[in-house]
């Protein structure tokens, strides 16, 4: 009795086998082409300071798991395009609909196959893009004479005032480096610049500057000094800084809503911030939209295009989606858009497309 059941469970398995396989190498190919090109980019700065071609080949290594990242909803397009067109190749998709599977249960089991990948991605961004991030970074640092830049961080002072931190990355032992200072008076006027060489945190948080230039604002100029040490009470914890020196589409996921919401108690702007995070939370959505649009193509009648025509017919989508995705992004930072709108559109717009095409083919 239970023979019904546990074959349509097993056709299941078989089906998301197929896609799953698919997915990873799909995955696997357009990290590796980007990685290429952006290997590409990478040979224009070998020769400058001290980096080497083995520099660049390991900062490409380490920031391949971004673009695992990125890339993974084009991924799923195309690992359901040739995995359920392998099947459908064989009739093997007809012969399942034919045991009672219809397309709708082919769809449910392309979103449970969507749900371990997600949560891996996830645990991806939380705990293996950061670090590997950082490592690039530091590497790439270390090696160029340029710096990157660093990160800014704004609190307010003492007495009404604004501090303006900038920090340029963290040494051995994880001490700041390359530190400066501004320090504003309430009615915006410029009260000081400190510059320090490092600093050393204290066990109550506050940091002892050292290698100092101050410089303070008189009435009769700038006044400017080197004394031996400053102690300054930091706003900003190390741990915070070793996340705030990367992009914010690499910063950990939950850590990322833990600093816009504080940015956001402290009335400073969060949107850049913001955007990353959404771009994030669209992902679960593009794979959604991207699973519904890949079944037309196979039940519907264009089911008979030869597997190079799936593939170009992937690849044309996922370039359209990852550029309106990033026109959307840029829209959000120019216009101060709501990033939730702008990051969700593309993917709402291409649900609305999957099922119009879903409704005409089933």
């Amino acid at each position: 009795m239970n023979r019904g059941p546990r074959r349509n469970a097993l056709l299941e398995h078989y089906l998301q086998t197929s896609v799953l396989r698919a997915f990873c190498l799909a995955a696997a190919a357009l990290t590796v082409l980007l990685s290429l090109l952006d290997f590409t980019d990478e040979l224009g700065a070998v020769g400058r300071g001290h980096y080497r071609l083995a520099d660049a080949f390991i900062y490409i290594l380490l920031t391949a798991p971004l673009r695992l990242l990125q890339i993974a909803p084009i991924a799923m397009l195309l690992g359901c395009l040739l995995g359920l067109g392998a099947l459908a190749k064989h009739s093997e998709l007809t012969a399942m609909q034919s045991l009672g599977i219809p397309a709708r249960r082919l769809i449910s089991s392309l979103f449970k196959l969507a749900i371990p990948i997600i949560l891996i991605l996830f645990l991806f961004a939380e705990f293996v893009i950061p670090p590997a991030q950082q490592a690039a970074q530091t590497r790439h640092d270390k090696s160029l004479t340029n710096p990157t830049g660093g990160f800014w961080a704004r609190s307010g002072a003492a007495g009404g005032g604004e501090e303006y931190l900038n920090v340029q990355g963290l040494g051995p032992g994880e001490m700041p480096q390359g530190i400066d200072i501004y320090d504003f008076a309430p009615d915006g006027t410029l009260a000081s610049a400190t510059h320090a060489g490092q600093a050393t945190v204290q066990p109550n948080g506050a940091w002892r500057l050292t290698a100092i230039t101050l410089r303070s604002v008189t009435a009769a100029g700038f006044v400017t000094a080197h004394p031996a040490f400053l102690i300054w009470p930091a706003f900003v914890p190390v741990r915070q800084i070793r996340r705030l020196l990367l992009p914010p589409n690499a910063m950990p996921p939950l850590a990322l809503y833990t600093y816009i919401r504080d940015l956001r108690h402290s009335g400073q702007p969060s949107i850049r911030y913001a955007n990353a995070l959404w771009s994030e939370i669209s992902v679960p959505a593009a794979f959604c939209a991207m699973i519904m649009l890949a079944i037309p193509f196979v039940l519907g009648p264009r089911r008979a295009t030869s597997t190079g025509q799936q593939i170009t017919t992937g690849g044309i989508i996922g370039i359209i989606f990852a550029l309106s995705q990033q026109t959307a992004g840029y829209l959000t930072l120019l216009y101060n858009l709501p990033p939730a709108l702008t990051e969700l559109t593309p993917s709402l717009i291409l649900t609305a497309l999957s099922l119009h095409l879903l409704r005409q083919t089933l």
